[in-house]
């Protein structure tokens, strides 16, 4: 079976999962969409890696940067989300902001980002869409290496 190069939107490439993600997809020769908080985060210039800054706690911004994007990749055809961000403790000790806060960035900015692409996806045989960041306490992405195989 032949191999397929994909353009890939990691979120959360900065840095975690995600970034282990990205060099792992880099290594196995396909294009990497890298997002994070703070694009500087990536300094050095890899082949392959495309660097994006994409704040997900802004929710009003998701459709206009997920179609700009796209504009600029046309060839994304699969995302993983990898993006999140933790605290941890009982629930008593979190703020109702602090809760509100971790749900967007955590699901809503996803669920959100998921419709935008949702499109992108019709007529394919088999797609990858996954969720990376809830699943930290995987060692050294050992659980995701599955992902680097598609079959659309």
């Amino acid at each position: 079976m032949q191999r397929v190069n994909r353009t890939v939107l990691v979120t959360g490439a900065s840095s975690g999962i995600g970034r282990a993600i990205a060099k792992q997809l880099l290594h196995l020769g396909h294009q990497v969409i890298g997002v994070s908080r703070q694009a500087s985060k990536f300094s050095q210039t890899v082949a392959g890696f495309h660097p994006w800054q994409w704040d997900f706690s802004d929710l009003a911004a998701i459709p206009q940067q997920a179609q700009a994007l796209q504009a600029q990749f046309p060839d994304l055809d699969t995302v993983i989300f990898s993006a999140g961000k933790g605290q941890f403790g009982s629930l008593e000790e979190f703020s109702y902001q602090q809760m509100a806060d971790l749900l967007t960035v955590n699901f809503t900015s996803q669920a959100m980002l998921t419709r935008a692409y949702s499109g992108m996806f019709v007529g394919c045989h088999a797609h990858t869409v996954a969720t990376a960041a809830h699943q930290y306490a995987c060692r050294r992405c050992a659980a995701f290496h599955h992902l680097c195989h598609w079959v659309c």
